[in-house]
């Protein structure tokens, strides 16, 4: 009988706990962190952290559909979230995954419904607060509206880059450029490299680069071969992300 391969050591670490309760303490570390809050004092902090409350959906939880009143904004406390569109001919456009400390419905939460539906992509943590709450935030405290408009107009900018990126960028530069955002919003470092703990199947991979699932493929099993990229189940791993950056121009 032929000696099996030794199964590859995942870089993956345990994220139970964080999942398990959202401790008084880390929701407050979260919101001091989180954009609209982080400029607000111990007091304001403590405040904000008591309209909050924790939830948890599995995986595949649909928290709102594109279209819905905007009721909450939700601060993701663990876990992942998908954020998609519907497109013309019916499929969903992935925008992107948010990760702990991201914010979910945040602008929409001033009036208005959502500009887009929100799926948990893994088990999730979230902290909501209402959008009468945050509304009253807002109108007592002019520094957390100010960021409501940067933030804003951040998401703006940010839509209109990836729109003329995926109508003039070779399709191997925005594979590599979806790879290094992901890495920049949920990667940590490890041993072999910038370690993205989720699970990334192609398809996902090709939403976001906006591109098919065959060529996903093709130019991982480069990227792989050219040992700038690995990958497992519910992980990839950046080996060589000046390579990758070369690839995008940056």
């Amino acid at each position: 009988m032929a000696d099996r391969k030794p199964a590859r050591p995942s870089p993956l670490r345990d994220q139970s706990s964080e999942l398990a309760h959202c401790s008084t303490e880390r929701r407050h570390e979260l919101l001091s962190q989180a954009r609209f809050f982080s400029g607000l004092d111990e007091a304001e902090l403590s405040r904000v952290n008591s309209v909050f409350r924790e939830v948890h959906h599995p995986a595949g939880t649909w928290l709102h559909h594109e279209g819905d009143e905007a009721t909450t904004l939700a601060i993701v406390a663990a876990g992942q979230v998908k954020l998609l569109q519907h497109g013309a001919a019916g499929q969903d456009v992935l925008l992107r995954i948010a990760g702990p400390g991201d914010l979910i419905g945040g602008f929409s939460a001033i009036g208005g419904s959502h500009p887009e539906s929100a799926q948990a992509h893994t088990d999730v943590c979230l902290l909501n607060i209402t959008a009468s709450d945050f509304q009253e935030l807002l109108l007592g405290n002019p520094r957390v509206a100010l960021e409501v408009l940067s933030f804003s107009a951040e998401k703006l900018a940010e839509a209109r880059s990836t729109i003329r990126g995926l109508s003039t960028e070779p399709v191997e530069t925005r594979v590599a450029r979806t790879l290094l955002q992901l890495a920049a919003d949920h990667g940590e470092e490890g041993e072999a490299g910038i370690v993205i703990q989720m699970p990334l199947g192609q398809q996902d991979l090709a939403a976001l680069a906006g591109t098919t699932v065959e060529t996903v493929s093709r130019i991982l099993s480069r990227f792989r071969r050219d040992g700038l990229t690995d990958s497992g189940r519910r992980w990839v791993v950046l080996r060589d992300r000046d390579a990758l950056a070369e690839l995008t121009g940056d």
